[in-house]
């Protein structure tokens, strides 16, 4: 009977787990792989995180908060080819998204690309929905600074304190 039972109820489940368009389900699956490769890049389980992000861009391919993780996971494995693919596609689908262009900015900084990566920096900082815009004022600045070009970022460091006077690494830089 508890076989029984237990047939009747997994019946009931699949059921249940198809309706809706496969669509909605592929969206929904999307977004849990998303959450799990996002848990799994944070823990530094990078094989797991692959895995699922990988999974989660096949089924939601038009999401930048895909992308982007998959950018930062390709980045953390030296892969900055398909970090920048991955990145590029996240702003194709999220251009004005200012967490973006800040990540991207980040990557374009470390391999090196400081116009472009100050750039992106500022472009982030201007938008009115951008909760952190000292940060990344002061993100510029650093860029600038690695490529020592001190001047430059100055004036970035003094922006990101005029936005948020409390700042710590704004002032630890301008020192």
């Amino acid at each position: 009977k508890r076989v029984a039972a237990l047939g009747a109820a997994l019946l009931c489940l699949c059921g249940c787990a198809s309706i809706g368009s496969g669509e909605e389900s592929a969206a929904a699956a999307g977004a849990a792989n998303l959450q799990l490769g996002s848990a799994y890049l944070q823990q530094g389980n990078l094989p797991v995180a692959k895995d699922k992000l990988e999974r989660a861009v096949k089924q939601a391919p038009r999401d930048p908060q895909v992308h982007g993780l998959l950018a930062m996971l390709y980045q953390r494995l030296g892969d900055d080819k398909r970090a920048e693919s991955e990145y590029r596609a996240a702003l194709s689908l999220a251009p004005r998204d200012p967490g973006q262009l800040n990540n991207y900015a980040v990557f374009l900084c470390g391999v090196g690309r400081v116009d472009e990566g100050v750039s992106r920096f500022q472009q982030a900082a201007r938008n009115q929905l951008y909760t952190t815009p000292w940060a990344a004022y002061t993100n510029a600045g650093v860029c600038l600074r690695g490529a020592k070009r001190d001047a430059e970022a100055e004036p970035l460091f003094v922006r990101a304190l005029q936005v948020r006077p409390d700042y710590a690494e704004a002032a630890v830089q301008l020192a």
